[in-house]
Parts: structure tokens; sequence; C-alpha cells
């Protein structure tokens, strides 16, 4: 065998044993989540056996029991929902009367494509209402389409929840959520707790329209939205409408109000809002802020952009310039900012960031907030060789290719 024969037969063993090793790797791969699955199977209302979820179907049967524990087992696919209910999609757990009192834990899992299409009015999203009982935790939405256009003047939508009471925590929505009145991207109106979670995508509606939340008379914590809001009036980029608690969270999407208070934090603030930011433009006719439309609240240690808001005015906030909210003057110039536990600087010469960077919170993904604010340096690609040598059982193809090697080059030299 000459030394040709020897690199063409070296080259297709490398090929063959690839490619067995690929496919075994994934066979392996699918019996091993398949094994996962069927853990949980069994079904029971406690938090260490919960309820399935499996797919969309599982999804929805969620109203046969409303104090139930459940997780998603895989991501879920609920597209199809467009086509259910003769056009209204999926119909939201719980109800206005009837709230959810159960758990659900998404352990990190997407439900993507839900389609909700409401002309009954009340509370509308994934679930109608969260009492006081309720949790969602670890729950990601994912290009979701939820729509309210009742005659009812009292309807509130989210995207995981129309009216929230209970504890909404590091859960994530991206979609177009569109609605009247009290309508955010993750939850309509707020009178619990939501914290660690964040939305993106387009919001609108009339009256009381926030990024994350409608209207909030509860507590929103260590959150934020990158959101696009239009409405007509109390339009916020984090909340429309504000008579709770806000802290260590911050907006940095588009603003557009039609009506009277518009801001790009919160259109009117009633409650108390600190610690928190606001830098994306913002735009309307009348009572129009960097941070706040009108002001009757509290709002110690909070800031806005008067570069890239288009607004150097604001009943409430402080107004600063890019170099100052970003890199590692936001230390010196965002005062009441706690960078040692709740906030990190975001420094041109960090490795995953290309520019400086305002604020991000510690408790939420770095690279999800570096992306939101467009000064994520994307990692090179691995070489060809680093794809190969991470494949299962590689060393084991090493192994044997240097055995027909071998091989060749014994026989070719017998001859």
């Amino acid at each position: 065998m000459n030394l040709k024969n020897v690199i063409t037969l070296f080259v297709i063993s490398v090929l063959v044993l690839t490619a067995l090793t690929i496919g075994l790797g994934s066979h392996i791969g699918t019996n091993t989540i398949e094994a996962e699955s069927q853990t949980f199977s069994i079904a029971s209302r406690t938090e260490e056996n919960p309820y399935l979820i499996e797919d969309v179907h599982d999804l929805q049967n969620m109203n046969e029991d409303l104090e139930g524990h459940y997780a998603l087992a895989n991501d879920i696919d609920a597209s199809e929902t467009e086509e259910w209910n003769d056009g209204r999609g999926f119909i939201q757990v719980g109800n206005t009367h009837d709230p959810f009192d159960g758990k659900l834990e998404g352990r990190g899992y997407d439900i993507k494509g839900l389609f909700i299409h409401s002309t009954e009015g009340g509370y509308v999203g994934l679930f109608s209402r969260i009492g006081t009982d309720g949790v969602v935790s670890n729950v990601t939405l994912m290009n979701i389409n939820i729509t309210e256009e009742s005659n009812v003047r009292t309807p509130s939508t989210g995207g995981i929840v129309g009216r929230n009471q209970g504890t909404i925590n590091n859960s994530y929505v991206k979609g177009n959520i569109s609605g009247r009145f009290f309508v955010g991207g993750l939850v309509g109106s707020n009178d619990g707790v939501v914290k660690n979670s964040y939305a993106t995508g387009e919001v609108s509606g009339t009256s009381k329209i926030g990024g994350l939340v409608g209207t909030n008379n509860g507590n929103v914590e260590n959150s934020y939205a990158t959101t696009n809001v239009r409405g007509d009036s109390r339009v916020g980029g984090l909340v429309g409408d504000n008579g709770g608690t806000v802290n260590n969270s911050y907006a940095i999407g588009n603003v557009y109000g039609d009506g009277n208070y518009v801001g790009g934090f919160a259109g009117y603030n009633s409650g108390t809002v600190e610690n928190s930011y606001a830098t994306g433009e913002v735009n309307g006719n009348n009572d129009v802020g960097g941070f706040v439309g009108l002001n009757e609240g509290t709002i110690p240690n909070s800031f806005w952009n008067i570069e890239t808001s288009g607004q150097d005015t604001s009943e409430g906030g402080i107004g600063l310039t890019t170099d100052e909210m970003t890199g590692e003057d936001a230390t010196d110039n965002m005062d009441g900012f706690d960078f040692s536990e709740v906030w990190e600087t975001v420094e041109e010469n960090d490795e995953d960031a290309d520019e400086d960077g305002y604020p991000i919170l510690q408790e939420l993904s770095r690279e999800e907030q570096l992306k939101a604010q467009n000064v994520y340096a994307e990692e090179e690609d691995e070489s060809i060789l680093d794809e190969i040598t991470d494949i299962p059982g590689f060393t084991l193809i090493l192994l044997l290719s240097a055995v027909f090697i071998a091989g060749g080059i014994y026989k070719n030299k017998k001859r």
C-alpha cells in the first residue's frame, strides 16, 4: 500500500467513524431525555413531584386543577394555538373569579408561539389571574402574540398574566402584547411581587401601558424591559402607572404617547421608584419626561439619559449624559446604586463587551443584557479542529485511525 492509499484510508476512516459517533451520541442523548421525562410522569400535587407539562395540551389542561403544582418537562411548541377555538387561541389558565393558586416551575424551558385573541375582556395572558398563593418561576414565553380588544373598560393584559396577586420570579416574555387598559409586557396589573424578570418586544394600548407592567400597586424589583411601548396616557418604559414600589430596575425601550403622562421609565408615579434608570427615546404631546411624565410620589437615586431620550426635563429623576451613565463612570454618577451586590458595570475592556455599556443587574443573564444594549462582543467561532475534538468518542476515532495507518505502513514495508 503506497502513501497515497494510506492517506485515503485515513480520511475515509475518520469520516465514517465520526458519522457513527455523532449518530451514537444523538441516540444516547435522546434516550436520556426520554428517561428523564418518564421520571416526572407521575402526577401529583406536591412540589417534589409536580404535574408534568410535556406539550401545549398539558399546558391548557392546567385549568383542570388551579391549585396544582406543575413543571415544564421540555420546550413547548404552542404555535398551533393560533388555530384553536375559532381564532380565539389559547384559553388563559384561570379566570377573573377563579385565580391560579398553584405553582408553575418552568425549569428554564421555553413556551413558544402562544396565541391569544380575547374579545371578552377580563384578565388576559397565559394566566388570567394569579392568586395570592400562586407562584410562577423560571418561565420563558417566546414569540407570543396576545391581543385583547373587548368593549369592557376594566380588562388587564400581560404576557405571563393579566392580573398578578402572587409571585412571578425569574421569568421572561418576548412578543407582541396589545390591549386597551392595563397592558404590560409581563403583567397587566400587579398587586403582588415581580422580581428578577424582564420583557422585550412591542406593547401597545390606550391607558396605563408599560414595557414590563401596565399598572403596579405591588412590588417590582431587579427587573427590566427593552420593550417599545405605545399608548395614549400613562405610558412608561417599565410601568405605565405606578402606585407601588419599584426598586433596582431599568427600561431601555422607546416610549410613544399620544396623550398625557409619558415617561421613559413611568408614565405616572404616586408610589416609590428608587435605584432605577431609563435610556429610551421618549415622545409625547403632554406631560412628557425623560424618566416620568407626572410624579406625585418619591423617586430617589434614579436617572435618565438626556441625550438618548430626547428629553432634558422630568418631574423626577436626575438627567445624565451617556458618558456619565456608562462604563466605570456610572459608579461615580449614579448615586445609591449598589455596585457590589446588585449592579455591575459594563466596560469596553471586558471580554464580552465591545464598548462601555449601562449598568446591568447581577442576578440576571449578563449576555442577554449586553445584547439588549447592543454592546455584546460575539465570541469567535471555534476552529474546525476544536469542533471535531469536542465530538464524543473522538479519542476512539484517533486510536482506530492510527491502527489503520500503522497497518497500512506495515504492509507497505513488507512489500
